[in-house]
């Protein structure tokens, strides 16, 4: 948490403004120290009651832990980042 805390803070001193566009016809939201310290810290705490999770039922939990977590946190193009489902596919001409 005081990674990312310390990386807000390097980014809003280089003067760069951070917030996300919404695409919903609003304005963009502002990503606040806040913001990042709770999502960070939520983040934190699934990791680590997922890890205890493994290490209760399972024997390998570090070995299991260590390929499963880079692999869902440091690749998200693997995931959909869209919330609309995919395009029907469309009926074949006879």
């Amino acid at each position: 948490m005081l990674a990312t805390s310390l990386l807000w803070l390097i980014a809003r001193l280089l003067g760069a403004d951070l917030s996300v566009d919404q695409h919903n016809g609003q304005g963009s939201q502002a990503i606040g120290l806040p913001l990042i310290a709770g999502f960070t810290l939520v983040i934190s705490l699934l990791g680590w009651g997922a890890l205890a999770l493994l290490e209760h039922y399972t024997l390998r939990a570090t070995t299991i832990w260590s390929v499963l977590a880079p692999r869902y946190f440091c690749c998200p193009s693997r995931r959909s980042s869209s919330p609309e489902p995919p395009p029907a596919p469309r009926p074949r001409s006879a």
